[in-house]
């Protein structure tokens, strides 16, 4: 009577290890699962064909997306010129909680017919390595924000300005206030 009692701990510490193994490997599963889906998406993710445009005088104006002002969360997207190839950008989204649910505001340069903003500005890294907003005319008079970049994740880095689970990576259309 008293093994049984010295082993029954023992049994059911075995039996416990052995179900923490089941479970890993369903961790394992799942994590292979994210990382097979965020691969996907990379390969899914392609730069757009673009309307170049001339001067940085024609993305001056109002852009907003297609929620635009009352059908849930909208952005709004104004761009200014400043001088030469120079344009200033300044993307806001809908308010939550008492704060914008996206907040952008940087200056952009005219490179081949679209407007390129650093946003990715660090240390050490050669200019090719930074990832890029991307500022275009779209077919119908849109304008695309996308993003390019040789970093894994490029494609996400147009949500870290937005708190209200979107990313500012959209199609825009112009519209006179």
């Amino acid at each position: 009577m008293i093994m049984i009692k010295r082993i029954m701990p023992i049994c059911c510490l075995l039996l416990l290890g052995l179900w923490g193994c089941g479970n890993k490997s369903d961790v394992r599963e799942k994590a292979q699962e994210a990382v097979e889906a965020e691969e996907q998406a990379k390969k899914t993710v392609k730069e757009e064909p673009y309307i170049k445009a001339s001067a940085a005088q024609d993305f001056s104006g109002v852009f907003v997306d297609r929620n635009y002002p009352d059908k849930g969360f909208w952005k709004k997207m104004t761009i200014t010129h400043v001088a030469g190839n120079t344009v200033k950008v300044d993307i806001v989204g809908k308010e939550e909680n008492g704060m914008p649910g996206c907040k952008f505001s940087d200056i952009g340069t005219l490179v081949n017919g679209r407007i390129e903003i650093p946003i990715e500005k660090k240390e050490g890294l050669a200019d090719s390595e930074k990832t890029f907003m991307l500022i275009q005319f779209a077919e119908k008079g849109k304008i695309a924000v996308r993003s390019r970049g040789k970093h894994e994740n490029y494609w996400m880095a147009l949500a870290l300005f937005c708190t209200a689970n979107s990313t500012l990576a959209d199609n825009y259309m112009p519209i006179s206030e």
